[in-house]
């Protein structure tokens, strides 16, 4: 199996699809790209070749693509290009796709709005809230806004995390 590193950028040709488990979430969609050029003879603009690439996305990252990104979304991925080799009834085949490290919104092609994933909390135990107002965590890190109450923001007076969305135009 050999990879290489990728930026691609297209439509998202389909519904995103669960797949993995829930020990390992994932999910995958299809991102289609298709050159475009303007013909100098006529002025027109004119479909060249079709790009069309299975992506693939884990953990937090699977998360946030299913939450966010919805079929015909104009979208930017970076990632590795893999190819699996295997064997079909006797014939040799590969399949091509792009694990992803990052997908977001093409904002050449609308708007995006962006929401923070809450933080998960400290593996190694409920904090300590001895003598203090403020939790804290055991490293001594304040402990992250679950939502629920008055959260770090609030305490420090700071403006609240903005939520965000997609309009495509």
């Amino acid at each position: 199996m050999g990879s290489m590193t990728a930026i691609v950028t297209g439509n998202v040709g389909g519904e995103v699809m669960d797949i993995g488990s829930s020990e390992r979430p994932g999910v995958k969609f299809r991102l289609g790209a298709t050159e475009r050029y303007r013909d100098r003879r006529t002025g027109d603009w004119v479909d060249g070749k079709e790009l069309w690439v299975d992506v693939c996305c884990w953990g937090r990252l699977a998360d946030g693509v299913r939450q966010s990104i919805r079929r015909g979304d104009a979208v930017i991925v970076s990632g590795r290009i893999e190819t699996d080799q295997y064997t079909v009834d006797g014939q040799n085949r590969s399949k091509t796709q792009l694990t992803a490290n990052a997908v977001g919104h093409d904002l050449s092609w609308g708007t995006s709005q962006y929401r923070r994933h809450a933080r998960k909390e400290d593996r190694s135990g409920p904090p300590s809230s001895a003598g203090s107002d403020a939790e804290t965590a055991p490293s001594g890190e304040p402990e992250p806004d679950d939502g629920a109450g008055e959260g770090p923001s609030e305490q420090i007076g700071a403006a609240p995390e903005p939520e965000y969305s997609y309009t495509q135009r």
